[in-house]
C-alpha cells in the first residue's frame, strides 16, 4: 500500500509531529529487534518477518506449453509435483582474477551453508516466517532420521558468492528413484539412480543458482531474496515430422505420399507401421533408451560458476523399439521421452518412401545430443523433387501438453 502524498500534506501541524514521533519510536524498536535477531547465529525457532537476511526458498518447474497455432513457455510450481526436496548451499569466502577474458574471477573458499536441508511445501505459510516467504520451509523440517535439527541460516554480506542446488523426489511416484549426493572441496555431485522415463516427475534436480550479488549482473539472485531454485526433469523428449517446401502448392501436396506417415494432405490416408519412416542412430552399437541413472555435477569453486554438468549411464534392457530400434521414434507431432545422451551420439539417419521412392536424410551428430529437461524437435521438409532434407532443429524447455490435443502444423 502507498500511502499519497497529498494526503499528509493536509494532516495538522500536531497530527504530523504525533505521526513522526510514533514513525521514530517503530523505527528504534524494528532497529532492536534486528540487532538481537542478528546476533544469533542458528535460532532453530522461525524469527519475525522483518527479518529480511534470513535464506528462503522459492521453486518452480522449467517447461513449455504448447498452445493452438502459437506456442508460450510455461512454469509449473514444483509443489504441484513434489512436496518436500532437499538443498544444498555454499558461500565462497575469496574471490581472485581480475573479470578479463585472460583472468577471469574465480570464485573459491567454498563454506557449507546449507548441509542438505530438507524443505517442505506447507501451505498458506508464506511469510510466517523469514525463512519461509513462499510456502517452503526448512526449519525445524528435519526428518526423523537426522542427526541435528535444521535451524536458520543467514546471508553474509561478505560472501564473495552464493550458490545453490537441489533435488526432488515425488511422494506418489509408483517407484522412487534413489538419490544420493557426494561432495569434495570444489564440487558436489547428485546421483539418482533407477530412472525410468514413463514415470518423468519422479525424481527432479535443479539447476545451480550461483550469484555474486552484484545488481548488474544478477538482478534476480540478490542476496536477501528467496532462492528461487529451477527444477528439472531427468528426461529428453524427441520427436520428429515433414513439412513441404513452400514452393510445392496445395494440390500438389495431395499428390504426395510419404509411406507410413500422414502428410495432412490427403483424406483418409491409412497409416501401415510396417512401412512407416525410420530415424535412428547410423552406428548399430547406439541405441534409444528409457532407463538408467543421472549424475549431476555442480562446482563449489573455480571459474566454472553457473553450470552443472551431466554424466548418463543408460539400463541396456531399456532399449527402445526392440527388434526393430529404427522405429523407436514414430514420425508425428508426439514427443517421445527419452533417456538424455549428454555425452552426444552419432549421426542419426532418416529414411522414408516418397512415392514409391525411398529417400535419406542424415543428421549431423552435432544435433543429436539430448539433454536432461530439454525438447527437440526435428524437421524434414520434403522438396519439389520429392526428396528430403534435414529443414530445421528446435529445442525447447520440456514440453507439457496438459490435456489440451495437439494440432498439426504444416507450414
Amino acid at each position: 500500500m502507498h500511502l499519497k502524498t497529498s494526503y499528509v500534506s493536509h494532516i495538522g501541524t500536531r497530527r504530523k509531529e504525533r505521526m513522526l514521533l510514533s514513525l521514530w519510536l517503530i523505527v528504534a524498536a524494528c532497529i532492536t529487534t534486528l540487532t538481537a535477531c542478528s546476533s544469533v547465529a542458528d535460532d532453530a525457532s522461525p524469527v519475525a518477518v522483518t527479518d529480511s537476511n534470513a535464506i528462503a526458498f522459492s521453486s518452480v518447474v522449467s517447461e513449455e506449453e504448447e498452445q493452438v497455432g502459437s506456442r508460450a513457455t510455461s512454469q509449473t510450481n514444483l509443489e504441484d509435483i513434489c512436496q518436500t526436496f532437499v538443498a544444498y548451499g555454499y558461500k565462497n569466502a575469496a574471490v581472485s582474477g581480475s573479470g578479463t577474458a585472460d583472468s577471469p574471477y574465480s570464485y573459491d573458499s567454498p563454506v557449507e551453508v546449507v548441509p542438505g536441508y530438507t524443505v517442505n511445501w506447507l501451505a498458506n505459510t508464506a511469510y510466517t516466517s523469514s525463512s519461509n516467504t513462499t510456502g517452503w520451509e526448512y526449519v525445524n523440517q528435519q526428518t526423523e532420521a537426522a542427526t541435528a535439527p535444521q535451524t536458520i541460516k543467514y546471508w553474509d554480506d561478505k560472501a564473495t558468492a552464493y550458490r545453490f542446488f537441489a533435488y526432488a523426489s515425488a511422494s506418489t511416484a509408483s517407484t522412487t528413484p534413489a538419490v544420493s549426493c557426494t561432495k569434495t572441496e570444489t564440487q558436489a555431485t547428485i546421483t539418482i539412480t533407477g530412472l525410468d522415463a514413463a514415470s518423468p516427475d519422479a525424481a527432479l534436480f535443479s539447476h545451480l543458482w550461483f550469484s555474486t550479488g552484484s545488481l548488474a549482473d544478477y538482478p534476480d539472485k540478490q542476496f536477501g531474496r528467496p532462492v528461487s531454485l529451477e527444477f528439472v526433469r531427468p528426461f529428453s523428449q524427441v520427436r520428429y515430422y515433414f513439412v513441404f517446401a513452400d514452393d510445392i502448392d496445395s494440390n500438389a501436396r495431395k499428390a504426395v505420399t510419404v509411406a507410413g506417415y500422414n502428410t495432412g494432405y490427403k483424406d483418409g490416408t491409412e497409416i501401415d507401421p510396417d512401412k512407416a519412416p525410420t530415424f535412428s542412430s547410423t552406428s548399430s552399437s547406439e541405441k534409444i533408451y528409457t532407463k538408467g541413472s543421472l549424475s549431476v555435477t555442480y562446482p563449489l569453486a573455480g571459474t566454472a560458476t553457473e553450470t552443472e554438468t551431466y554424466s548418463a549411464t543408460a539400463t541396456e534392457s531399456s532399449a527402445l523399439g526392440g527388434a526393430s530400434p529404427e522405429k523407436a521414434l514414430v514420425a508425428g507431432n508426439a514427443y517421445t521421452t527419452v533417456f538424455p545422451t549428454p555425452a552426444g551420439q552419432q549421426a542419426y539417419k532418416l529414411t522414408a518412401t516418397i512415392d514409391g521412392e525411398e529417400k535419406t536424410a542424415v543428421v549431423p551428430a552435432a544435433y543429436m545430443t539430448w539433454m536432461p529437461g530439454f525438447a527437440y524437435t526435428y524437421i524434414f521438409k520434403i522438396t519439389e523433387a520429392a526428396s528430403i532434407l534435414l529443414y530445421d532443429v528446435q529445442i525447447a524447455p520440456w514440453h507439457y501438453a496438459g490435456e489440451q490435443e495437439e494440432e498439426w502444423h504444416n507450414w
